[in-house]
């Protein structure tokens, strides 16, 4: 979540709370900003997946069909495991980032989350909600920073495409359990924001979410484009598989010749201009991403241009549920049982990932991954 958005007395908050460690992360907000690809000294953001594990399977979900490479049905961070990481990064002011499959079905997420917290790092968590009501009072006591909950549209579209009866009710029960305890404690964190997919099903239901996230008085609601495969991607990213040594799990939904039609996208577009007249009816905010210089090009087949940048190989790492020190999806150089984070974001395995990157940064694994600012060379400025 960008600090920049937030209220006055939650920016207030994490500015006394955390100032020392928002001035370590003055690097990566260089890396970003400017698009520089410096390989940092630690990692300054780590996301860890705190389970393979879900309780839902959601067919736009990025992870889950790799689950199995990293870590056995039951396997799981522990709060022992992730001892020596955090000390390590304490230094580095690193922010913490639990995710997964469902991160709450990890009984020592809070642990591990209050270690972090004891450290003055930042933390967030992004649940599908399901089991937020029931460890609403774990995650305060912890004193998470930022949690995101994933709701994609109204109870009936969301409920179906999470596979899930009950799933649209949980998630608010949840957001509304935690906005209780705060409330009590006086305590302006865990600052909540909503995340949603756009996908064809969810369309009619964008001014609703917006309306749904001013009404339950979290920060900002934010809309993810679709990560995506399709059948122009499909080749290279076989090809690329098959002669480089970096694994072939791709992020996206397979979405066979186009996800959107050319009057969805228009429908999305129109959306996404007329974001800031709902900001002011609605007291929210509203955030995209991944970033793109176009919406019409990002959800039409082909290739984005080399001008498109990602700053995740020079400034975050990613745990998996096994250990796995992940520099990219499918990309590992370590595990945290046997090498310290350092070693291993120092390591030549590293450095020629990097190497590799900065000569491709529209390889076929980017297509429409998540982390990547999107250029394409006949876009607009959407």
């Amino acid at each position: 979540m960008d600090e920049k958005k937030l209220g006055f007395r939650q920016s207030v908050a994490l500015g006394l709370r955390y100032w020392p460690t928002f001035i370590k992360l003055l690097p990566k907000l260089y890396v970003e900003r400017f698009n520089q690809r410096k390989e940092l000294g630690f990692p300054r953001i780590i996301t860890v997946f705190a389970t393979e594990r879900c309780n839902m399977r959601c067919p736009m979900c990025l992870v889950w069909k790799s689950r199995e490479q990293f870590g056995a049905d039951g396997e799981t961070i522990t709060a022992e495991s992730m001892r020596p990481v955090l000390d390590e990064a304490g230094p580095w002011g690193t922010g913490f980032y639990f995710t997964g499959g469902e991160p709450l079905m990890n009984r020592e997420v809070p642990d591990i989350i209050a270690m972090a917290s004891q450290r003055r790092l930042l933390t967030g968590l992004t649940t599908n909600g399901l089991l937020l009501k029931k460890r609403a009072q774990e995650l305060l006591d912890a004193g998470l920073t930022f949690l995101s909950v994933s709701i994609d549209a109204r109870e009936p579209v969301h409920d179906a495409n999470r596979g899930l009866e009950g799933a649209f009710a949980h998630a608010v029960a949840g957001i509304e359990a935690m906005q209780d305890i705060a409330a009590r404690r006086r305590s302006v964190f865990p600052i909540i924001k909503l995340n949603a997919t756009f996908f064809p099903e969810s369309l009619g239901d964008l001014e609703y979410l917006v309306a749904l996230a001013g009404r339950l008085g979290v920060a900002e609601i934010t809309f993810q484009h679709l990560s995506f495969v399709d059948d122009v991607c499909r080749e290279p990213q076989r090809h690329y598989a098959e002669k480089l040594p970096y694994g072939d799990s791709f992020q996206g939904m397979d979405v066979g010749e186009r996800c959107f039609s050319p009057e969805q996208i228009q429908r999305i577009a129109a959306f996404m201009a007329n974001a800031p007249e709902l900001e002011a009816q609605h007291g929210v905010k509203v955030g995209f991403g991944p970033s793109t210089n176009s919406v019409e090009a990002y959800y039409t087949p082909g290739f984005p241009s080399r001008q498109s940048f990602c700053s995740i190989p020079w400034s975050e790492l990613s745990i998996r549920a096994n250990g796995d020190l992940e520099m990219c999806h499918g990309h590992v150089i370590g595990n945290i049982t046997s090498s310290r984070v350092h070693r291993a974001w120092k390591s030549p395995v590293a450095k020629e990932f990097r190497s590799f990157i900065a000569r491709h940064p529209n390889a076929p694994p980017c297509y429409r991954c998540c982390a990547l600012k999107y250029h394409f060379a006949e876009g607009g400025t959407s």
